[in-house]
């Protein structure tokens, strides 16, 4: 391959990889709650009994905010420690009980 093409490649690489880790600092905070509460959404382990939100990505909120968020939408929090997927700093929670609905047909 054409050493202009690959360092061309490179570059575009590395600028996408800047602007992935640049743009939490530039939103607001609103949109670092919105970023939260989805993480807090999405199950880390597969069998559903613990989730994680990285710090980072939820920027202008403190780490007392989140957990604060996180508390009162009924999470539990476990701790705080790093991602295996990148080592990134993330906040681990247990997620609220399910609620089981019964069916009662009482005629």
């Amino acid at each position: 391959m054409n050493p202009l093409v690959t360092g061309v490649i490179v570059l575009l690489l590395a600028v996408a990889v800047v602007a992935w880790r640049v743009r939490p600092l530039f939103q607001s905070m609103a949109k670092g709650a919105d970023k939260a509460a989805r993480q807090l959404g999405a199950n880390w382990l597969k069998d559903g009994s613990m989730t994680q939100v990285e710090i980072w990505d939820c920027h202008p909120m403190t780490i007392p905010m989140i957990i604060a968020l996180a508390e009162g939408r009924g999470y539990t929090f476990v701790k705080a420690s790093s991602s295996r997927r990148n080592g990134a700093r993330t906040l681990r929670f247990t997620p609220p009980e399910r609620k089981s609905r019964s069916l009662s047909l009482d005629l």
